[in-house]
């Protein structure tokens, strides 16, 4: 099965979209990607909708289109200390409350 290359993510439902202009204009008018985010001193955890595929197994093409990424307080260079990607809402949701509990 062949999934499309664009979602949107509307109403916490993930919608297909073949349309790449469509998708962009979502993307950047109407699009709120963040599912959320955390701070502490040392670290910063942002789990976004990615609003493309990210999957790179062809064994499994399911798409994957959140992300969770770690960075250090501070640090210019936007280089992740850790990185999860998930594949629905609710395990990046899931996913996001694990990691903050790690790096807390």
């Amino acid at each position: 099965m062949k999934y499309p290359e664009y979602y949107m993510l509307i109403d916490e439902k993930i919608v297909p979209c073949d349309d790449y202009k469509k998708w962009r204009l979502w993307y950047r008018k109407f699009s709120n990607r963040k599912i959320a985010l955390h701070e502490t001193k040392r670290f910063v955890i942002s789990t976004i909708f990615l609003g493309t595929d990210h999957n790179t197994n062809p064994a499994n093409p399911v798409p994957i289109l959140f992300e969770t990424m770690v960075f250090k307080q501070g640090d210019e260079s936007g280089e992740a200390v850790y990185c999860q990607r998930y594949i629905s809402l609710d395990d990046a949701k899931k996913g996001h409350e694990n990691v903050r509990k790690k790096y807390i």
